[in-house]
């Protein structure tokens, strides 16, 4: 130790230069890792960085970013990277963690690790529902300097987290934004999900032309095998509007195993030259572990569906381990089932029901942290 006081007094007094063997000692000594020297050499670069592999669905650097600095403690910056980490791969209690300890800190945070945290916690609050929360943060760095070089992802949360919110007018607005946007600067992948989103959006708005419209100019789609996601959008669209033929072919593509196929059984079943045979081919052929859905589906319209069912274990735990969107689905079948037996007060309580559970979501989403 004595070696190194007096190596450091030569280095202050330019007499000596250090080398490496010096400086791993040194590290050694104090206990900094060459993982923390970069990390402090490179703060703000690595920040950025981790957004430009968010924006670039880069995920192989992003782990491999993270690797390198998930052993560093109490550095902010290493902190801000891991939680956007744990977020992105839907680690979602272990992002948590993180995202308690930083809002503690945040007004001692520059502008490039606020901007970062803010873009990383606006997908943290969209991931658990809270779509108006992250919208109002998102919408609080616009006017940063720093936002310049984050512009395109920043516009893109928002346009996301306004159709998430049901704010429709303005995620037209950037959707007109982020489309001028990539024609100066074009990445295949952010133009088809920024289509995608929109296309859907429209389609539950009942613009199906518009929906059917977005889709089929997207050039993007000629060169490569269309996402089934496009697919479906494009079948239901033609569906609601009676172009029976045309719905067939898109629908059609979509094949029992994509996870997919349970958001069309009901057109395929209805499209179908023999709806019941259709639905019986699907029954002795598909594999219902995944989606139970689909299977309680086909047991309702072939009428194999009975009211106990509804009180069994199988659908009480199906339900109770749900979603909130999973739970009004299973409701709506129920709802449908007691219609057809003409069981109105029983229909009634259940509506009330799937009422309520929408409220929930709503009051869930706008929960602050």
């Amino acid at each position: 130790m004595l070696k190194i006081h007096v190596d450091l007094s030569k280095i202050e007094r330019n007499e000596i230069k250090p080398n490496e063997s010096f400086l791993a000692c040194l590290m050694e000594n104090v206990k900094i890792s060459k993982n923390e020297i970069y990390l402090l050499e490179n703060a703000h670069e690595l920040l950025i960085e981790s957004i430009d592999y968010l924006y670039n669905y880069d995920n192989d650097s992003f782990e491999s970013l993270y690797d390198d600095i998930r052993g560093i403690e109490n550095n902010t910056n290493a902190d801000i990277i891991i939680f956007g980490y744990y977020t992105i791969t839907g680690q979602l209690n272990m992002a948590n963690n993180f995202a308690v300890k930083l809002i503690q800190i945040a007004t001692s945070l520059d502008e490039t690790q606020i901007t970062v945290f803010s873009i990383f916690l606006s997908h943290y609050l969209c991931r658990t529902g809270n779509y108006i929360d992250a919208y109002e943060i998102i919408t609080q760095i616009k006017n940063y300097g720093s936002m310049i070089h984050f512009e395109p992802i920043i516009n893109d949360l928002l346009f996301n987290v306004s159709i998430l919110s049901g704010r429709s007018t303005l995620a037209a607005y950037y959707y007109l934004i982020l489309s001028r946007y990539y024609a100066k600067h074009p990445n295949v992948r952010r133009i088809l999900e920024l289509k995608y989103s929109f296309a859907e959006m429209l389609y539950f708005e009942g613009e199906y032309e518009q929906a059917i419209s977005i889709i089929e100019n997207t050039k993007e789609l000629q060169d490569i095998a269309i996402d089934e996601r496009f697919l479906l959008v494009l079948g239901l669209s033609y569906f609601k509007l009676e172009k029976d033929i045309s719905a067939k072919e898109y629908l059609d593509k979509i094949q029992i195993t994509s996870p997919y196929f349970r958001y069309c059984i009901q057109e395929k079943y209805l499209l179908a030259e023999n709806g019941l045979d259709y639905l019986q081919d699907v029954y002795n052929t598909y594999s219902y572990s995944h989606d139970p859905y689909i299977r309680y589906f086909i047991l309702y319209k072939t009428e194999r569906l009975s009211r106990s069912f509804f009180n069994s274990m199988e659908y009480v735990s199906l339900y109770d381990d749900s979603s909130y969107y999973r739970k009004i689905d299973l409701l709506k079948l129920e709802r449908d089932y007691l219609l057809s037996k003409c069981q109105y007060k029983q229909v009634y309580l259940i509506t009330k029901k799937m009422e309520e559970l929408k409220k929930r979501m709503h009051v869930e989403r706008t929960i602050r942290l």
